[in-house]
């Protein structure tokens, strides 16, 4: 937990994780923190809700949902309907009429080098990098999680293979992208456009073997 110098106090998800028992219960929405104590209720131990206590609960709360998926911290929201963004609204609009908002939710970028990014191959975290970026795709297991279509992607820099929409094991294990033509760097390009839309950036890769 950190303090800025306008007084607002920052959560990073692993310290907002430190409040999900008595006497201080916090939940995140929209990047806003709440104290939620005044309701152990719902929120402390054994309460219905204790579930979204220490976590970013807005991608659950919008969906309704209890998957682990939906629970991660930061949430993804860049794939909710409509729907879901005003229920999201509604929640939000809720607890800041009725809880105290104590602080905001930061995710600072780590960086990943090639290899500490083989690590995250597999639910509960799927990262894959992109021109530099990398990204969480932990919300897409069936396309990205062990037996998905794009499984030999994850937790690897997949700048060539969606460059040259190739899956095959020498383009999969490369990381050269010096060589691609115009359309097939137009492609990267493509890709790296829609899954910003779609996926959260939790990181930068570098080319180095130092650790994160």
């Amino acid at each position: 937990v950190s303090t800025q110098s306008t007084g607002v106090i920052e959560f990073t998800p692993a310290s907002l994780s430190q409040y999900r028992n008595l006497p201080k219960l916090y939940i995140a929405i929209k990047g806003d923190v709440f104290d939620v104590s005044s309701s152990p209720q719902f929120y402390g131990l054994g309460g219905h809700y204790h579930f979204l206590v220490g976590r970013d609960a807005s991608r659950a709360l919008a969906k309704r949902s209890i998957d682990p998926v939906d629970l991660a911290t930061p949430a993804n929201l860049t794939d909710l309907t409509e729907d879901e963004i005003d229920l999201l609204e509604q929640w939000y609009k809720k607890f800041i009429s009725k809880y105290p908002l104590v602080g905001k939710l930061v995710v600072p970028l780590c960086t990943y080098t090639h290899q500490s990014l083989l690590q995250y191959r597999a639910p509960p975290t799927i990262l894959m990098a992109v021109k530099g970026d990398v990204f969480d795709v932990s919300s897409a297991p069936q396309f990205y999680g062990p037996g998905g279509g794009y499984h030999v992607l994850a937790g690897r820099d997949a700048s060539r293979s969606l460059a040259k929409t190739s899956l095959e094991e020498v383009d999969v294990t490369s990381t050269n992208i010096s060589d691609l033509s115009t359309e097939e760097i137009n492609t990267l390009d493509e890709w790296h456009t829609k899954l910003k839309k779609k996926y959260p950036i939790v990181g930068k890769l570098i080319n180095t073997d130092s650790k994160l």
